[in-house]
């Protein structure tokens, strides 16, 4: 397998978001709670993507084909307010709400300029540059060291066709959008 394949897979969005939910769970004291999300918003919505997939509903795991991502938007949407109850009924520390908030707000930019503007945004980058603004913010400035993801990320979907630069720089602005727009929301102003 060649390498941008690897990173294309490994970097995959259920992928950041078991890790940015796990850590993030971990420094707030409430490992449990970031798991529990972890897990709604990544390995259950790729479990129901897959499903998709074998009915032939979709095409790949990847959801590559730009008319069937509507009804993969909607999953993801339906696993990321499961995740929003888990953290509404357990007093969930101030970083898993960020980082929650900072996800739902991606997944609805990402799904409006999906269906709206048929451009085929990099869910993967969008992802991944979520994560790791939120780890700088909540943790430590040090975690801003992993935005080095980002670009491997989006250089791999770029090599290996899946998005075009301007979907992978796109997808990157999406990320750092929805986390500013996240903490204003949630400082009240």
């Amino acid at each position: 397998m060649r390498t941008e394949k690897i990173v294309s897979e490994v970097g995959a969005p259920w992928v950041g978001n078991v890790v940015g939910f796990a850590v993030i769970g971990a420094a707030s004291a409430a490992p449990w709670q970031g798991a529990l999300v972890g897990m709604l918003t990544g390995p259950v919505p790729m479990i129901a993507i897959l499903w998709m997939v074998r009915r032939g509903s979709v095409v790949d795991h990847h959801a590559s084909r730009l008319d069937q991502r509507n009804v993969v938007f909607a999953v993801l949407l339906a696993c990321t307010a499961a995740g929003g109850t888990v953290l509404s009924g357990e007093g969930a520390r101030t970083g898993l709400w960020l980082l929650w908030v900072a996800a739902l707000y991606a997944l609805v930019m990402l799904w409006a300029v999906t269906a709206l503007a048929r451009f085929k945004i990099s869910v993967h980058v969008a992802v991944w540059t979520t994560h790791v603004i939120v780890l700088a913010m909540v943790i430590s400035p040090w975690w801003g060291l992993s935005a080095m993801v980002v670009p491997i990320v989006a250089w791999a979907r770029v090599k290996v066709g899946a998005h075009t630069r301007s979907e992978v720089i796109a997808g990157a602005v999406c990320g750092l959008m929805s986390v500013g727009a996240a903490a204003v929301a949630l400082s009240g102003v």
